[in-house]
C-alpha cells in the first residue's frame, strides 16, 4: 500500500477552546491561527487508493456522474462541462453550456441536469445531447443554492438555499 502525506488544516472559530491545551482549560486561539496535522499512512484496511486520471486543470466545484452513460457533469466555475470517463485515465470533454454565476452543486435526472448557482438559483439544462447542452429554465430561489437533488421518478428538486433552508421545488 502506499504511504500517502495527507495534511488536515483545522480552523478553530475565535472563542473556541481546545481540550488538553497547553495553560488555561479557558484558554482560547485567534480566529487566524491554524493547527495542522500530519497524516503519514493510509489506514484503511485493504483499501489501495491510486489516481488513475484528471481532468479540468482549472476550477471544479461541482460533479455529478452518470455510470450507465458514463459521463461526468462538472461545475467548473461559470461553466457545466460535459466529459465522456469511459476511459477515466483519458477523459474527454464532450460538451458545455456557460451559466450566469458560480455552479455549487449539479444532479443529473433524465434528459436534465439541475445545477445549483450560488445567488443565481436553481439553472436546469437540458443534456439529452451532451455535445450541445443548452439552458431550459431557472428558478431564482432567493437565497444562495450551493447543493441539489432530483429523484429520477420525482417532479421535485431539492435546493440547499443556505440561510433560505431547503427548497423544494416543481420542476415537472
Amino acid at each position: 500500500m502506499k504511504n500517502l502525506t495527507i495534511f488536515v488544516a483545522i480552523v478553530f472559530l475565535a472563542g473556541l477552546s481546545i481540550p488538553g491545551h497547553a495553560g488555561d482549560s479557558n484558554e482560547r486561539l485567534p480566529f487566524e491561527e491554524l493547527v495542522y496535522q500530519e497524516v503519514s499512512e493510509w489506514t484503511s484496511g485493504s483499501l489501495d487508493v491510486e489516481p488513475v486520471g484528471r481532468a479540468l486543470y482549472g476550477p471544479c466545484w461541482a460533479v455529478f456522474v452518470d455510470l450507465e452513460s458514463h459521463y461526468a457533469y462538472v461545475g467548473g466555475g461559470g461553466c457545466l462541462l460535459i466529459l465522456d470517463i469511459t476511459d477515466p485515465s483519458n477523459s474527454q470533454l464532450t460538451g458545455s453550456v456557460y451559466t450566469p454565476g458560480l455552479i455549487w452543486g449539479v444532479h443529473v435526472s433524465g434528459d436534465y441536469a439541475y445545477v445549483a448557482e450560488g445567488d443565481h438559483g436553481l439553472r436546469i439544462i437540458t443534456v439529452s445531447d451532451p455535445s450541445n447542452p443548452y439552458e431550459e429554465g431557472f428558478y431564482d430561489t432567493g437565497g444562495y443554492a450551493r447543493g441539489v437533488f432530483v429523484r429520477v421518478d420525482s417532479r421535485y428538486a431539492y435546493v440547499a438555499d443556505t440561510e433560505e433552508g431547503l427548497r423544494i421545488i416543481n420542476v415537472s
